[in-house]
């Protein structure tokens, strides 16, 4: 049995934690609008899907982003066309990138954009999930748990605030430490080899 885990759930669809376990809350992964270089949305700050009239959508097949997305745009009434059901992130970005269409990828579930892809923040009420350290009850007390709690946190907060972009890695922004490097710490302060 583990002590701790990390869990993600929908913010409309909970998930139900025995009374033996104790929940608290890493951070919140909201979905990014994912555009070619080259779309004329590509340099605003943020944008909303009611302002994408005509646009071919890359998404996955029966998603909370794909249900979301076409809700959002049937309730704008703004025409579009999905132009590809992709059931993997790195995929659908690979596809926008390359100009065939836009899609949305959780900031979490994804790796640095490769050239030609841009992220924006949608204006829309996106879904979200919440991250959620999950622990046993009778074991919070102890101290090396403690210890990574707290280092679970912080990274958490970390990486929510900076993303997991090779811009963030450049600017020094922490990242996690590879599995099989715990003996070196949690983070690294973003200096890995």
């Amino acid at each position: 049995s583990a002590d701790l885990a990390v869990v993600h759930e929908w913010e409309n669809i909970a998930i139900t934690v025995p009374a033996t376990l104790h929940t608290s809350v890493l951070g919140g992964d909201r979905v990014e609008l994912i555009v070619p270089a080259d779309h004329p949305a590509a340099d605003r700050t943020s944008v909303s899907v009611a302002e994408l009239p005509g646009e071919r959508w890359i998404t996955d097949t029966t998603g909370i982003y794909a249900a979301w997305l076409q809700q959002s745009l049937e309730a704008a009434r703004v025409p579009y066309e999905m132009a590809g059901l992709v059931d993997e992130h790195e995929s659908q970005i690979s596809l926008t990138a390359h100009g065939l269409g836009l899609s949305l990828v959780p900031r979490l579930g994804r790796g640095p954009l490769p050239p030609g892809a841009v992220a924006l923040p949608l204006d829309d009420h996106a879904p979200q999930r919440r991250l959620l350290l999950v622990e046993r009850r009778d074991t919070v007390d102890r101290p090396a748990l403690r210890a990574v709690r707290r280092a679970l946190h912080w990274t958490a907060a970390q990486v929510l605030a900076h993303g997991l972009s090779a811009q963030a890695r450049e600017a020094g922004a922490p990242q996690p430490v590879a599995a099989g490097r715990a003996g070196r710490g949690v983070c690294d302060g973003g200096n890995q080899p």
